[in-house]
């Protein structure tokens, strides 16, 4: 990892257990989709 490179496949492991349905995946998709990426200047 690192800036500039993307993540490949099998970068995170998930349980099954935490995405038994279609609204408990999407729950996590919308939260990482939420994260802010923007990159921040050490001070």
């Amino acid at each position: 990892m690192g800036a500039g490179r993307s993540m490949g496949e099998g970068w995170i492991a998930v349980d099954e257990r935490a995405v038994r349905s279609n609204a408990e995946l999407m729950f996590w998709i919308d939260a990482v989709r939420q994260v802010d990426t923007t990159p921040r200047r050490m001070s």
